[in-house]
């Protein structure tokens, strides 16, 4: 099998820039992916309606739970880790038909990022002209114009992009940081240290729980760096630090934005508390606006841009990557599978990307609004994600199960994969059936009822392509499956043991 998948026309073509990241960018491709500042300022809101201010306890409670996952992958990489990113790790370790099928839904997340922030950015951006300086910028100019950049930033190369990232994770969590001290001292004496006790939320645990399910999505993302493996230098070593570090870095920070943000808008009561916070209009912008004037409210607006846009480059980044890899294998058109000759990124996949992003801001932001629309996107990013996640968690044990039984630890290979799969299944259910969760007052109100069924229809979509292709394209499905067998990783010990394949490839 692995003769067939060396065999896979190399073609007289660039390929993408080998070794040309570190250990920063593969870091910050995974903390500029998670949105540190739009993570809080867009989470926050909803996780206090019945969290109260137990933010800071549950996302404490949020980071533990994410770190599971986190070591499932960190164990996975150190095995499996390419372009191609989960279709190629749950075909290794599961099999074509399951690594196929779960992985397809993650297109219901990665290609819709930067469409999502670029609508909601629009808006924001729109409504903040218009109340600061009275000048109207329609949500879709600025949506268009935020793809147009970010897809040029791709576009021009991994190195460029990389920095990008760098550079703008790095302003971003410093300036929200800057926030954040300035509201912790504001609040002098009056620190709301009970945030880190469920007596801060109205409904005790019921109320953390729900913070806490809302909170691991301010996480998702963390994993963006696998797909650039092929990018990066020494890409084991880095993955297995950057998911770890990243997952746990900013998990302090949102812990610290947190009790801040209790701090800031201040505690004497939680329902109160959870009334006035959950209902306010842009409470981070008065936050700001009562730290540092009209300065804090352009300090806000700044981390909620830089924060939407670095997202979006590196979701753009993972995505292109995964299409460049699909096409490579001929599971996608063939004509994916090219680099430019000097810029050495994948341009077909990211002028592909640019056009879906453009497509999908325009058409669910003039069906449902740019906020309704996000909310959806959202729905649908938490819906895929938290499968994807579950099986990579199983993934974790059934490679080292079957094909590294000698290196097969029962703790890390079996109890953080349950318990961490355990833990996905709270917000899928509350991204699901929330009536049943929390209640029928949170049921679910159109748009978000759409968001089952557009999640069925694409797993639907994604199970016949997958049907075609085990008739028509049984070795571009194998192909797929092995490709650590022939992609070249910079900077890493030649280990075969380092490299899975689907070791018996029987398709499915």
């Amino acid at each position: 099998m692995h003769g067939e998948a060396a065999a896979v026309p190399a073609a007289a073509q660039p390929s993408l820039a080998k070794g040309a990241i570190g250990l920063a960018g593969q870091l910050f491709q995974s903390i500029t992916h998670m949105a540190p500042a739009a993570g809080v300022i867009f989470s926050a809101q909803y996780m206090a309606t019945k969290g109260g201010g137990s933010l800071t306890l549950a996302w404490i409670l949020a980071t533990i739970a994410c770190l599971l996952t986190a070591l499932c992958l960190k164990e996975v990489v150190r095995k499996v880790r390419s372009a191609g990113g989960y279709f190629v790790i749950h075909s290794v370790a599961l099999g074509h038909f399951v690594g196929f099928t779960t992985s397809w839904l993650w297109f219901l997340f990665e290609p819709l990022v930067p469409a999502a922030l670029a609508m909601l950015f629009g808006q924001v951006l729109s409504d903040f002209l218009v109340a600061e300086i009275g000048v109207f910028v329609p949500w879709w100019l600025i949506a268009i114009l935020m793809v147009g950049i970010l897809t040029f930033t791709s576009y021009a190369g991994i190195r460029q992009s990389s920095r990008t990232t760098v550079v703008l994770g790095t302003l971003e969590i410093a300036v929200m940081s800057i926030l954040a001290l300035a509201w912790i001292i504001r609040a002098g004496a009056n620190q709301p240290v009970i945030s880190f006790s469920p007596a801060s939320s109205p409904l005790g645990w019921g109320g953390v729980f729900f913070a806490t399910v809302y909170g691991i999505l301010s996480f998702l993302g963390f994993e963006a760096g696998v797909p650039l493996a092929e990018e990066s230098h020494n890409a084991r070593r880095s993955l297995t630090i950057s998911i770890m570090a990243s997952t746990l870095g900013i998990g302090l920070f949102y812990c610290v934005l947190g009790y801040a943000t209790v701090a800031g808008w201040g505690f004497s009561d939680p329902k109160q508390f959870a009334d006035d916070f959950s209902n306010a209009t842009n409470p981070y912008f008065t936050m700001g606006q009562n730290a540092f004037g009209i300065l804090g409210a352009l300090l806000v607006l700044f981390a909620i841009g830089n924060s939407s846009f670095a997202c979006s480059v590196a979701g753009q980044n993972a995505a292109t990557r995964v299409y460049y890899s699909l096409g490579r294998a001929g599971v996608f058109p063939r004509w994916l599978y090219h680099v430019h000759a000097s810029r050495q990124t994948p341009d077909r996949a990211i002028f592909l990307q640019a056009g879906l992003s453009t497509c999908f801001a325009l058409l669910f932001g003039f069906l449902f609004g740019p906020f309704n629309g996000y909310g959806l996107l959202g729905l649908l990013f938490t819906i895929a994600l938290m499968i994807v996640y579950c099986m990579t968690n199983v993934s974790c044990f059934a490679l080292y199960f079957f094909q590294y039984r000698d290196e097969f630890n029962p703790f890390p290979h079996l109890v953080i994969p349950v318990l961490g799969t355990l833990v996905m299944l709270a917000p899928l259910a509350a991204a699901l059936v929330p009536e049943l969760v929390f209640g029928p007052e949170n049921a679910n109100v159109y748009p978000f009822t759409l968001g089952l069924p557009i999640t069925v229809i694409w797993f639907a979509i994604g199970l016949v392509f997958y049907l075609w292709l085990r008739a028509r394209k049984p070795r571009e499905l194998d192909r797929m499956a092995n490709e650590m067998a022939i992609v070249e990783l910079v900077g890493e010990d030649d280990d075969p043991r380092a490299r899975a394949t689907r070791a018996h490839p029987a398709i499915g």
